[in-house]
């Protein structure tokens, strides 16, 4: 149940076509192979329609899409973050996408997901065609010529977007007063319901990391547990509080969430140290040596009485030890 007339689906080049995609959905689909990175693929999507929506091969539709439109006008909703420390700025990736987006709007706070920007396709073109202007067709000046000193100095590791993004077209619209095409909602007071539900969470995780970071965290792996638990994948009332994860579902978003966003519950994904991987250490050069048990038949007591009679507690033999 969703408003989609035509999908898009970006592939590399050196990919083959032989899917059919028919057997996943009744909508029609056009194969596009790509000729920039995957990051590029906002402004390399050949889009004929006047609005479109993009997502990635982690994520699938949600079952029921109902985007927002305000009524008599039918200015689309666009859910958005403010660029505030608590929902942002604390996280090196959207405190970068913040900052990028105030090249172009100075003083620039609502941060808008990618995945959740309805796009006009005739603004997405002008916008795309400035970026590529200011920033290299594939991304290549994006800090390079901006931030030489920086990129000398980490290159590749800046934690940030490497094209551009949905806060960067809004940014763009607002700079030039365009931005009425929208009406934009504050998701940390309002919520939003997502489009697109992430169901591969850690692989695209995985997948966006270089061979260095890739080999550091499959390391770190060994040396904690994580559990995966998404409670957003869950999109009925029956499927979240059965999920077996502690989900909680909310009754007036309809909405799946961890209890930790509600009343501060308790994380359901925590991460626990695993065992010490260090060497065992040997323990014989603090032991004293004692005498072996006796072998020898049980005598009579000392006091003449039953063997049985005269012996020491454990607690006996503590003491004695305890004073020398």
């Amino acid at each position: 149940d969703h408003p989609f007339s035509k999908v898009i689906i970006m592939v590399p080049s050196s990919a083959s076509n032989s899917h059919d995609y028919r057997k996943y959905t009744r909508v029609p689909v056009t194969i596009q192979y790509r000729d920039a990175p995957d990051f590029m693929d906002l402004c390399s999507a050949q889009v004929s329609t006047d609005w479109f929506m993009i997502t990635n091969a982690y994520h699938v539709v949600a079952n029921h899409v109902d985007l927002m439109f305000t009524p008599g006008k039918f200015v689309p909703v666009i859910p958005f973050t403010p660029a505030t420390y608590p929902f942002c700025l604390k996280y090196p990736y959207c405190n970068e996408i913040v900052r990028l987006s105030q090249r172009w709007n100075k003083g620039h706070k609502q941060v808008v997901l990618d995945m959740d920007m309805l796009y006009n396709t005739k603004e997405r073109g002008a916008f795309c065609a400035e970026w590529k202007t200011r920033n290299g067709e594939n991304g290549e000046d994006l800090y390079a010529k901006y931030e030489p000193v920086r990129y000398e100095h980490r290159g590749d590791t800046i934690i940030g977007p490497k094209g551009p993004t949905g806060t960067d077209y809004l940014a763009y619209l607002i700079r030039e007063k365009k931005d009425s095409i929208y009406k934009m909602t504050d998701r940390s007071l309002y919520g939003a319901r997502n489009p697109f539900v992430k169901v591969h969470r850690k692989e695209e995780k995985l997948d966006g990391m270089s061979e260095e970071e890739l080999a550091r965290r499959l390391g770190w792996s060994l040396m904690s547990n994580v559990t995966e638990c998404s409670c957003d994948r869950f999109e009925t009332e029956e499927d979240c509080l059965g999920s077996g994860l502690g989900c909680e579902w909310r009754q007036l978003f309809e909405s799946c969430h961890p209890p930790e966003m509600i009343d501060d519950g308790v994380p359901i994904c925590s991460t626990t140290d695993a065992p010490t991987m260090s060497p065992t250490l040997s323990i014989d050069e603090y032991l004293k040596e004692t005498e072996a048990p006796t072998i020898e038949p049980m005598q009579e007591g000392l006091d003449g009485n039953d063997p049985d009679t005269n012996y020491h507690s454990e607690d006996d033999i503590i003491d004695e030890n305890a004073g020398g």
